[in-house]
C-alpha cells in the first residue's frame, strides 16, 4: 500500500495488525439458537461518533456465552468502524453495559504488548482527516473497512514510550481545542434559540388573526421520478433544502442509479420523515432531485406564500406536532408519514399578512444565520487546526518532549 498519508515521519511504518489485535463483530442474531443464549446490548457503527460513543438507543440481540467471550468489550477497548464512517474510532468507557457485544460493522482493537491504543486512535484520526479511508474503501454507495484492510494499514510506530508521550500531548492539546469548540457550539445554540423565538412569535401572531387549516388542503404528496440528470439535493435541519454538492460534511454517498430519486420543484415542501420532529422540513428554493426516503409535497394552490409556509413549518409549535404524530419505538426510529402530517393544522392569514409576518421573521432569521455562519467558520478552522496538530504529532513533526517542557 502507498505511504502517501505519511509524507513526513520519524518512526518506521508498521502494519496496524503487527501492533494491535483486531476482532470484527458478530452477525446480527435475531432469534435464540440455544437455551443458554442471552438477549444482550450490542454496538454498531452508528454508535461510534468522533472521539466518543453515543449510547442512546442501544439495541439488543441474542448472543451465546462463546459470542460474549469473542465479541464482548472491556473498558479501554478501541472500537473502529468497519462500515458507516469507516475508520472512525472511539473508546469503550465505564458507561457501557458489561454484557455488550459488537456487531459486524465494528472492529474491536486491543494492544499487542504495551503499544498505546490512544496513539492508534490519533493515527486513525489523521488517516480519516487525510481522506485515506475513502481511497482504501472504494465503492459507489457503501464503504467497508474489512479486518484485513485495517490490519494491513501501515502507520508510523515509534517505541511504546514515545507513543504514550505523543498521546499525552494530543490529549492535552485537543482538549483545549475541544473546550473552545464546545463554547462556540453553546453560543450557536443560543443564536438558534433566538431564531426559534422569532418563528414562535410569528406563529402566535398568525394564529391570533386567522383560522387553522389542515396541511392536506395546502399541499399534496407527489412521486415524480426518472430525472437522473437533475442536480442532487439534500435537506439540513438548520439550512433547509440545499444542493448536496455545496456541502463537504455530507457523507452519504449518492448512488449511481438516480432514477428513483424524486423531483423537487422550487416551492415544494421536502420532509425528512425520520427527522421532521427535529425541524428537518423546508420549502425548497432549488430545483433538483432528492432521495426517495424523503417526502416531497407540492402546493395545491398559490394561496400560501412560500416564505411564510417555510417559516411556519419550521416553527417550534410545528416541531412539537411532528413529535406528537411521528411513529416508532424510540426517537431514532421515529417516522412522520403523510397520513399523520396531512392532518396537522397551521394558521393561514390573508396573503398580505403572510408576507408581512414572513418578512418580519426573516429579518431576525437572517441575523441569526449570519451569526451562526461566522461561528461555524471559526469552528471549522479549529477542526482543521486539530487535524493538522494530530497529523504533525503522529508523524514526529512536533517534538512533544519540548512542547511539554
Amino acid at each position: 500500500m502507498s505511504d502517501t498519508p505519511w509524507p513526513t515521519r520519524t518512526a518506521p511504518l508498521q502494519p496496524i495488525g503487527f501492533a494491535y489485535e483486531i476482532r470484527t463483530g458478530k452477525m446480527l442474531q435475531r432469534e435464540q439458537q440455544t437455551p443458554t443464549d442471552e438477549f444482550v446490548p450490542y454496538l454498531k457503527a452508528v454508535h461510534v461518533q468522533r472521539d466518543r460513543l453515543q449510547l442512546e438507543d442501544v439495541p439488543l440481540m441474542w448472543a451465546s456465552t462463546t459470542d460474549a467471550r469473542l465479541y464482548g468489550v472491556d473498558k479501554g477497548d478501541l472500537l473502529v468502524c468497519e462500515g458507516g464512517q469507516v475508520g472512525r474510532s472511539a473508546f469503550v468507557n465505564e458507561a457501557v453495559d458489561p454484557r455488550t457485544v459488537i456487531e459486524k460493522s465494528l472492529h474491536r482493537l486491543r494492544p499487542r504488548g504495551v503499544n498505546s491504543l490512544r496513539y492508534l486512535h490519533y493515527s486513525l484520526a489523521a488517516l480519516e482527516a487525510a481522506g485515506w479511508f475513502d481511497v482504501l474503501c472504494k465503492n459507489a454507495t457503501l464503504s467497508h473497512l474489512t479486518g484485513e484492510k485495517l490490519a494491513a494499514i501501515r502507520i508510523p510506530l515509534p517505541a511504546p514510550t514515545p507513543q504514550r508521550a505523543i498521546a499525552d500531548y494530543l490529549d492535552r492539546e485537543t482538549a483545549r481545542i475541544d473546550a473552545v469548540v464546545e463554547a462556540r457550539n453553546r453560543l450557536m445554540a443560543q443564536v438558534w434559540a433566538r431564531r426559534d423565538s422569532a418563528a414562535d412569535a410569528m406563529f402566535r401572531k398568525a394564529a391570533g388573526c386567522s383560522e387553522l387549516v389542515p396541511l392536506w388542503r395546502l399541499i399534496q404528496p407527489v412521486d415524480d421520478v426518472n430525472h437522473p440528470d437533475d442536480p442532487v439535493l439534500s435537506i439540513y435541519r438548520d439550512l433547509g433544502v440545499i444542493l448536496k454538492e455545496s456541502r463537504s460534511d455530507n457523507y452519504n454517498k449518492t448512488p449511481e442509479d438516480l432514477t428513483k430519486y424524486q423531483r423537487v420543484n422550487v416551492g415544494d415542501v421536502v420532509v425528512n420523515k425520520m427527522k421532521a420532529w427535529q425541524g428537518s422540513i423546508a420549502v425548497s428554493e432549488h430545483a433538483g432531485i432528492i432521495s426517495p426516503d424523503y417526502l416531497v409535497c407540492r402546493p395545491r394552490s398559490r394561496g400560501v406564500d412560500a416564505s411564510y409556509l417555510h417559516a411556519i413549518l419550521r416553527s417550534p409549535q410545528l416541531r412539537a406536532e411532528y413529535s406528537r404524530w411521528s411513529e416508532g419505538i424510540r426517537p431514532a426510529q421515529w417516522r412522520l408519514q403523510w397520513d399523520k402530517l396531512r392532518g396537522i393544522r397551521i394558521p393561514v392569514p390573508d396573503a398580505r399578512t403572510q408576507r408581512a409576518l414572513a418578512r418580519e421573521c426573516q429579518t431576525e432569521v437572517s441575523v441569526s444565520e449570519a451569526l451562526v455562519e461566522a461561528i461555524a467558520r471559526g469552528v471549522a478552522a479549529l477542526a482543521e487546526r486539530r487535524s493538522a496538530l494530530i497529523t504533525a504529532a503522529v508523524t514526529g513533526q512536533i517534538d512533544v518532549t519540548e512542547e511539554a517542557a
